[in-house]
C-alpha cells in the first residue's frame, strides 16, 4: 500500500506541512514522510518515519531543521522513539554560520559515548567550549569515565 499526501497551508497560500501516511500513520520509505516549512515558503524541517517510528532506513539522520537562512541548524538520529547512533554523535547542533555548536552522543536514549566525552559544546569559531562524560547515561569525570572504560561494555 502506498502512503498518501497530506498537505496543509497557511493563510498566504504557501505549503505550511507535507505529512505521507498509511491510515493514520506517518510512513514513507526513501524519503521524509513529514516536511515542514515556513509561511515565507522556507524549508523548516524534515522527518523520516516508518510506521508512526522516527527512522531513516540509509543511516542518515531522521530528523533535520534548518535556519530560515537555509542552512542546517540540527540533525538527530532516532531508531524508533529511541535517540539512538553507535557509528557517531546521535544529535549534531550547528551555529547559524554552519560551524558545530553541540554534538551528543546517545545508545538507547542515554547519553553515552566509548570514544570520548558525550556531550560536547563548541564555540561559534570552531574552539572547544565544554566537554562532559558519560557513561550509560550517567554523568562523571574525566577519570571516572576512564575507569568505566577500564572494566569495559560488559556493564
Amino acid at each position: 500500500m502506498e502512503p498518501t499526501c497530506e498537505i496543509t497551508y497557511y493563510s498566504n497560500g504557501n505549503v505550511a506541512t507535507k505529512a505521507w501516511r498509511i491510515g493514520n500513520k506517518l510512513h514513507r520509505k526513501g524519503a521524509p514522510a513529514f516536511i515542514a516549512y515556513r509561511y515565507d515558503g522556507s524549508l523548516e524541517m524534515k522527518v523520516w518515519y516508518i510506521n508512526d517510528q522516527e527512522y531513516c532506513e540509509d543511516g542518515g539522520a531522521s530528523e533535520i531543521c534548518y535556519f530560515a537562512n537555509g542552512s542546517v541548524s540540527y540533525e538527530e538520529w532516532y531508531d524508533g522513539e529511541r535517540q539512538h547512533r553507535v557509528d557517531g554523535p546521535a544529535c549534531i547542533r550547528y551555529h547559524e554560520n554552519g560551524a558545530v555548536k553541540a554534538m551528543m552522543w546517545y545508545v538507547d536514549d542515554e547519553l553515552h559515548c566509548t570514544s570520548g566525552p558525550a556531550y560536547r559544546m563548541y564555540h561559534a569559531d570552531g574552539s572547544l567550549k565544554l566537554e562532559e562524560w558519560y557513561w550509560h547515561g550517567n554523568e562523571m569525570t574525566k577519570d571516572q569515565w576512564e575507569r568505566s572504560m577500564l572494566v569495559g561494555e560488559s556493564k
